[in-house]
């Protein structure tokens, strides 16, 4: 609930833990005998795929929850509802899962893509991360309290955070090296243009007004002169 400033513990709670839940079933089915057990109690033919592959998954799932976390109780001031808190639980598990499936059963070894791919999620992951640290360093200061943040990697781009997110899961899915896992960024950009920006922009402009108005003009949304 932008705007509403609220430690909203509860809901954070629910969130980490339900994700957390999330990290266990997959370090079952990368680290474990999860993929050939659900294969066997399925019917369907699958097998476990390369060992490191699963590995390297596996820790871009731990550090993803770990920069969640982060997220949640360093730099979310605003109220978190108990809805809000459940459909990113149930999002989570969606696209986790899915990218699990889809590279926990690949037998190729990692190769040059790969590599990429851990470059991308590495990128990704500093750009969501930094942004957010740097609005929330910015607006510490008492001069900036009530200001919008246009400073940093947000004259850059209004929604860093988000360019953060596409960019680490485009890495994450070509780790799974199964083209159609492309489908979740995809899928995640398409969502933040259509429903996260316009509801956020909506909100900064009947806060800020002017400032934002101006900004707006200035800087693209999400991909620097792009879009």
């Amino acid at each position: 609930m932008y705007g509403v400033a609220d430690p909203s513990t509860g809901p954070k709670l629910l969130l980490t833990a339900g994700h957390a839940a999330i990290v266990a079933a997959l370090g079952w089915l990368l680290i474990g005998d999860g993929i050939a057990d659900l294969a066997a109690w399925s019917g369907l033919v699958a097998a476990p795929g390369d060992r490191l592959r699963r590995v390297v998954l596996f820790v871009c799932a731990l550090i993803y929850f770990a920069r969640l976390i982060a997220t949640c109780f360093a730099f979310i001031k605003r109220k978190m509802g108990w809805s809000e808190a459940l459909q990113i639980v149930v999002w989570l598990a969606f696209v986790e899962a899915t990218l699990t499936l889809a590279g926990g059963t690949q037998p190729a070894a990692l190769g040059f893509v790969d590599a990429i791919g851990l470059a991308l999620y590495a990128a990704g992951s500093a750009l969501n991360t930094g942004a957010e640290w740097f609005r929330v360093r910015w607006r510490a200061r008492p001069e900036n309290a009530d200001r919008l943040c246009t400073a940093g990697p947000f004259r850059h781009s209004m929604h860093p955070n988000y360019l953060g997110d596409v960019i680490l899961f485009a890495g994450w899915a070509a780790l799974t090296s199964r083209w159609a896992a492309m489908f979740i960024p995809a899928l995640m950009l398409a969502l933040f243009v259509t429903i996260n920006i316009p509801v956020l922009d909506r909100h900064l402009a009947t806060r800020y007004g002017v400032a934002f108005e101006r900004w707006s003009e200035r800087t693209r949304r999400l991909i620097p002169l792009v879009y």
